[in-house]
């Protein structure tokens, strides 16, 4: 399989098959440091939403896989190497799933970095789980962290999160990763603190770096 990868143990999703809509060479609006896909390389640092894997292969992925009723899946994921939403039919992809397998939940893991976008908002019909990140609240911070693509502002992302919770029907699970010296001073806690009390998710999960970063950074615990 090239696009289709798992099931795997997740520590969030349990038993979760991934569906991954980028390129090898990873296409991503951010380049976080903690990323454990590596770096995002300067000419695939973008918030372009085009076709970037052809569509019809991985819909023939997931019906050779999915058509099977035996297998047993707490969600098929979206996720991968780089930001999902960046392909411009993934809401089509995620709607395929559903008409194979309408039993299964399909989840979204997002960098939240076009959930502004209404066009994603649309798409999002189809998810039943969206976990959208939050690293900081503040610009400073949100670019020592998540490095992001020239014309991406924090204040882009804390839109997307309200609009997200203005529109969507499903769970939405927000996840914090905290780095070493970089986004866990006092301040920047309290206030991330602030807006997950705001947009009151369905839940707030905070972790730190644990796996290989893409950058020489360090967990909370180390």
């Amino acid at each position: 399989m090239k696009y289709i990868f798992g099931p795997v143990l997740s520590r969030r999703l349990g038993l979760s098959l991934g569906v991954d809509l980028l390129p090898p060479s990873k296409v991503c609006s951010m380049d976080c440091i903690y990323c454990e896909c590596g770096k995002t390389q300067r000419q695939n640092l973008t918030l372009e939403r085009r076709e970037w894997v052809p569509t019809e292969e991985v819909k023939r992925e997931l019906e050779e896989i999915l058509s099977n009723p035996d297998l047993e899946l707490d969600f098929v994921t979206f996720s991968g190497n780089g930001e999902p939403t960046l392909h411009t039919r993934f809401g089509e992809i995620a709607k395929f799933v559903k008409e194979i397998r309408p039993d299964l939940k399909v989840a979204l893991l997002t960098n939240a970095s076009t959930l502004w976008m209404d066009e994603v908002l649309k798409d999002l019909q189809y998810i039943d789980l969206v976990s959208p990140s939050l690293d900081a609240v503040t610009e400073k911070v949100f670019k020592k962290v998540n490095h992001p693509t020239k014309g991406l502002t924090v204040e882009k992302i804390l839109e997307g999160l309200k609009k997200l919770k203005e529109t969507f029907g499903g769970e939405i699970w927000i996840e914090t990763l905290f780095v070493k010296g970089i986004n866990d001073t006092p301040e920047e806690v309290e206030k991330i603190g602030e807006w997950i009390h705001r947009l009151k998710p369905d839940r707030w999960q905070i972790n730190t770096v644990v796996r290989p970063p893409a950058y020489n950074v360090r967990g909370l615990t180390e």
